[in-house]
């Protein structure tokens, strides 16, 4: 039976039902031919979810659950994502920086996969049903965190910088920020709010990595136009437009993070797949080229910014 927290929010509907089901993508990714990432726990935490067609899809054939998601090529995608969000804070990471947060952590496991450099704290920001769930599931399974894991029950759209603080989070210390499948759902407003606070909480060599929509418009128009997507059983069906990616004009997240002090640039879906040497992005898969990743070194973030301290 699946999962529902207790505070009203569950990884199977909504949006969490898009987290259970991009780990579920993982899984299937690391049993590629080729496989960019290698995601040991994704099927453990699907099925402690518990949503019986994606479990069945974790234990398919490559080919069999390809066509099962929402999206053509979707195993590609979160492939690359979830390859760039990993080099990125591997990389930022050996430079020394020991002091992680994850962003809307929902089923991620790199606090148990990645291998952390000694003292490193990885604080996973999420609703406490969501973090609940994956302890649970790693601690039954007896899997260990190779790092310092601090799980921070907050609601990306409030108050989360108090709970961060509150857990011992150092806003002197440098920090690497991961906000992977995190913007595109939050109001646009809420955007903006979130990336004042990482840089109102950011000391000089801090880093931060994100995905973003540049179109939401049309990014949602071509989701629910998908044939793969209006297939899908009723119990799966996601209503796009009400999920937080719903107002525009979307936020430059670069420039945002530019104006604040950040030096930000940002990554097409078209060059990680040819980074990769994947199949090109044909035209029908227009979707992805309106999601924009963005990494970030903070040199002099102005901490003014909602600061609050």
């Amino acid at each position: 039976m699946p999962v529902n927290g207790g505070d009203g929010w569950d990884l199977a509907s909504g949006v969490g039902l898009t987290a259970t089901e991009a780990a579920a993508a993982r899984a299937v990714a690391g049993r590629q031919p080729v496989a960019l990432i290698n995601d040991p726990y994704a099927q453990l935490l699907v099925r402690a979810v518990g949503v019986e067609f994606l479990v069945d899809l974790t234990e398919m054939s490559v080919e069999e659950a390809e066509s099962g998601f929402a999206l053509p090529r979707l195993v590609d995608w979160v492939a690359v994502r979830t390859r760039f969000f990993d080099d990125f804070l591997s990389a930022a990471t050996e430079t020394g920086i020991t002091q992680v947060v994850i962003l809307g952590a929902g089923l991620d496991s790199r606090a148990y996969r990645l291998d952390w450099a000694p003292q490193t704290v990885v604080y996973e920001v999420d609703r406490p049903a969501v973090l609940d769930l994956k302890t649970a599931a790693m601690e039954g399974a007896g899997v260990q965190a190779h790092a310092v894991r601090i799980p921070t029950a907050a609601d990306l759209a409030a108050d989360w910088k108090r709970s961060l603080l509150a857990g011992g989070f150092d806003p002197e210390s440098p920090t690497v920020w991961c906000a992977e499948g995190v913007l595109p759902y939050l109001p646009q407003t809420a955007v903006a709010a979130l990336l004042d606070t990482i840089s109102s909480l950011s000391a000089v060599g801090s880093r931060l990595a994100a995905d973003s929509v540049i179109d939401i418009e049309g990014l949602v128009a071509q989701i629910a136009a998908s044939p793969s997507f209006d297939s899908r059983p009723s119990e799966l069906q996601v209503d796009i437009g009400g999920i937080g990616v719903k107002s525009s004009p979307c936020v430059d997240v670069a420039g945002h993070l530019r104006r604040r002090g950040w030096e930000a640039k940002g990554v097409d879906a078209s060059d990680l797949f040819e980074l990769h040497e994947l199949a090109p992005l044909a035209d029908s898969l227009a979707l992805y080229q309106r999601i924009r990743l963005v990494k970030a070194s903070a040199w002099s973030p102005k901490r003014s910014v909602n600061q609050g301290r």
